[in-house]
């Protein structure tokens, strides 16, 4: 049973409102650029007006809607709809169409957007049925790394243009109809291939995934924004699984994941989780419209909320199934979304809109808005976190997490690190160790001299010689000098009577014993660490002997010997190299089979080619990428192997920020990472960088370098061959590692699945 929202709900599109607030030109009103579906006939190739009709029945127009009564500019393509969606005439016409757009170009009705790219333009794609196909084709290979990459357009430069896209009925995982035209499904759903051909266009729209655009294409560069209908057209709907809007079932509607025949209702239909794609696919709603209706807007009906949609009641996401309009066409849900004013009322705090006023936005997590009537929402201060929807105001992170800014959550400082409350980098902590070094010099001297009547000379000299040795310790307390002084001394006196005889008298000897008395010396050594102190004392003695002998020459030998140490602590901060002599040891890896290594080494520098991908990997947030359009952390593609050869053997820098030609070398893509694109690749080669976050299994790196600046090493590689993507920000580290460990190699390529 239906349920009616109890509270006006307040539309909540998150990443719609994140690209608009800190998009090239912060709430700018988007030019809305149409493409149409799946045709019968060329005319709307041929024919500017039949593509223009495509969207109108009537008096009814969608494009009139969309724009709020033509407030929004606009720009209809047209496109041979009878061909495969990934034919020059479909899809590489579509993006010569769109860049068109893009550069102010006026489409066939002399209809233009009001702002260019190159001034800063936003721009989002309408597209119905087929038209969603063709956008995934085009959106999914905008880059050298994936299938078809800029087949038959300029894909990149569509992905890199566009803000979003809007899919209704959309065809991305066929259409069972397709399937029966073209001869599959039962008797009777196979009657009606005698209604529609099985055309170019439609053997490419069926179910099966030997044909589906997602079998050759990537994630889509750009967020695709999913709608569609319920209402059942008596007969197709019989053939279709599930819900579906006469012509094309929710499992494709919705691009979910798994069986392309999978029976959906509005409940359980597929989250944003579960897509044909691990990113870049998020739903709307859904409408009680069929598939016309989709398009040309002669039905206000229904909506309801599906599975991580966009409607909220009473402040929290409506329950899948919940009717959260009576009466709102796919149409005015367009023009809804991009936040036209139709109210004089200010926005709440925590919501925000164009105008200030409503409808309105709620701020998206990581962004505030503290007053009403926000025309943006602030991305929160680096140290400061928003974790919900529609914060009013930024919480400080607790001690040992940090934040870049703009962030939903604090990410916990790396082990060896901590950080005090509010920070935005980590430190590295620090040790102290003591190294005590001794040298021992001796020196003797001698002296002779002659005794007579029992008379006594002793010479002593003695030399000593300190030795200091320096100490490094790295500790985030402490000191301390460590002493050890040992002395010795010894001394040796002889002394020599002399005898004198005469005939008469008696010979005396007297014997002089010259006897040194023992010293002792005490040594104080005392080794200290933070607060904590132990000392220990060493005693030397020393010794002396006596000899007597007769009337001879007496020498005094005396050696002194002194060993003296000192140690002095200096307190460093070791910062971590990005790509150190040897791979990093503590790094993200990836599911065994998900990865990939190519190297080619070509005749001609600027054939040469390296492409790592990092697929399936480890859980990565959005935070560990340190936000690489504002930030100034280190980014590095390192490359090993186990040769004796210098390591790293490719060291590749990718600089955050900066403009690459005329346009932002990074950009966001919505919610899940960052994508680096750089025709020159300069400094070191690198031409693109995709960074995805997501859970266990579902995060992602592609790096692509190519060209003359790129410093390939010699192949063939010594195996292992491990890759490494190394961020350094303030003295903290984050990396992602694939070892491969078997290969096909040879003097030119080496090609290595893995881990």
């Amino acid at each position: 049973m239906d349920e009616s929202c109890a509270h006006r709900p307040f539309v909540t599109l998150a990443a719609l409102l994140l690209i608009v607030a800190v998009g090239r030109t912060a709430g700018a009103t988007p030019c809305l650029i149409f493409v149409h579906g799946k045709q019968t006939n060329t005319d709307t190739y041929t024919d500017w007006n039949a593509a223009r009709s495509y969207w109108e029945s009537g008096l009814s127009d969608f494009i009139r809607t969309a724009t709020n009564n033509f407030a929004a500019s606009w720009y209809v393509v047209g496109y041979n709809g009878t061909q495969a969606y990934w034919d020059p005439q479909a899809a590489g016409e579509v993006a010569n169409e769109i860049v068109n757009a893009t550069n102010g170009g006026n489409d066939g009705g002399g209809n233009h957007c009001a702002q260019t790219w190159a001034q800063g333009g936003t721009f989002w794609v309408i597209a119905h049925s087929m038209g969603a196909t063709v956008m995934d084709f085009i959106l999914g290979n905008t880059d050298p790394g994936d299938p078809d990459y800029d087949l038959n357009g300029p894909y990149d430069v569509v992905g890199q243009r566009l803000t979003l896209a809007i899919t209704l009925g959309g065809t991305h995982r066929g259409s069972q109809l397709a399937d029966n035209v073209c001869g599959g499904g039962n008797f009777f759903c196979q009657a009606a291939g005698l209604i529609e051909s099985c055309d170019n266009a439609t053997y490419w729209l069926r179910s099966s995934d030997d044909v589906q655009v997602k079998t050759f294409s990537s994630a889509p560069a750009r967020n695709v924004y999913l709608t569609g209908g319920y209402a059942a057209i008596f007969g197709p709907s019989a053939c279709l699984a599930g819900e579906d809007d006469g012509l094309v079932q929710h499992a494709s509607t919705y691009a979910c994941n798994g069986s392309a025949s999978t029976a959906y209702n509005n409940s359980n239909v597929c989250d944003d989780n579960n897509k044909q794609k691990p990113s870049g696919f998020h739903n709307l709603d859904t409408a009680h419209e069929n598939h016309d209706q989709e398009r040309n807007d002669t039905n206000r009906d229904n909506r309801q909320a599906i599975p991580t949609g966009l409607w909220t009641c009473g402040g929290g996401p409506c329950a899948a199934g919940t009717t959260v309009q009576s009466s709102l066409s796919t149409a005015e849900l367009v023009g809804l979304l991009y936040a036209t004013p139709t109210s004089s009322q200010p926005c709440d705090p925590g919501s925000a809109s164009v105008s200030g006023n409503l409808p309105c936005l709620e701020c998206f997590p990581g962004t505030f808005a503290p007053t009403p009537g926000a025309t943006s929402c602030t991305p929160c201060p680096a140290g400061t976190v928003a974790a919900d929807a529609g914060a009013t105001s930024c919480a400080q992170c607790p001690a040992d997490t940090y934040s870049a800014g703009g962030a939903s959550a604090c990410t916990s400082c790396p082990a060896g690190t901590s950080a005090p409350p509010g920070s935005s980098v980590c430190t590295a902590n620090t040790t102290t160790t003591s190294t005590t070094s001794t040298s021992t010099t001796s020196s003797t001297s001698t002296s002779s001299t002659d005794t007579i009547a029992s008379t006594t000379s002793t010479s002593t000299t003695s030399s000593s010689t300190s030795t200091t040795q320096s100490s490094t310790s790295t500790t985030t307390s402490s000191t301390s000098t460590t002493t050890t002084t040992t002395s010795t001394t010894s001394s040796t006196s002889t002394t020599q009577s002399s005898t004198s005889t005469t005939t008469s008298s008696t010979s005396t000897t007297t014997t002089t014993t010259s006897t040194t008395s023992s010293s002792t010396s005490t040594t104080q050594t005392t080794t200290s660490t933070t607060s904590s102190s132990t000392s220990t004392t060493t005693t030397s003695t020393t010794s002396s002997s006596t000899t007597s002998s007769s009337s001879t020459s007496s020498s005094s030998t005396s050696t002194t010997t002194t060993t003296s140490t000192t140690v002095s602590s200096t307190t460093t901060t070791t910062v971590p190299l990005p790509c150190g002599p040897a791979p990093a040891t503590i790094c993200r890896l990836a599911e065994p089979g998900g990865s990939s290594l190519n190297v080619k080494d070509s005749a001609v520098d600027t054939g040469d080619q390296v492409k790592w991908t990092w697929n399936r990997g480890a859980q990565t947030l959005l935070q560990d990428f340190h936000n690489p359009p504002y930030s100034s952390a280190t980014y590095r593609l390192c490359l090993y192997d186990a040769s004796g050869k210098p390591q790293p053997l490719l060291e590749a820098d990718i600089p955050p920020g900066g403009t690459c030609g005329l346009k932002p070398c990074w950009k966001p893509t919505g919610l899940r990472g960052f994508v680096y694109k750089s025709r020159q690749g300069l400094p070191d080669g690198v031409v693109s960088l995709k960074l995805f976050a997501g859970t266990d299994g579902r995060a992602k790196i592609q790096a692509v370098g190519r060209g003359a600046s790129l410093q390939t090493p010699a192949l063939p590689l010594t195996l292992p061959v491990t890759a490494q993507l190394v961020i350094v920000n303030d003295g903290s580290m984050e990396c992602w590692q694939t070892t491969f460990n078997a290969a096909t190699t040879s003097q030119t390529s080496f090609r290595a699945t893995g881990p």
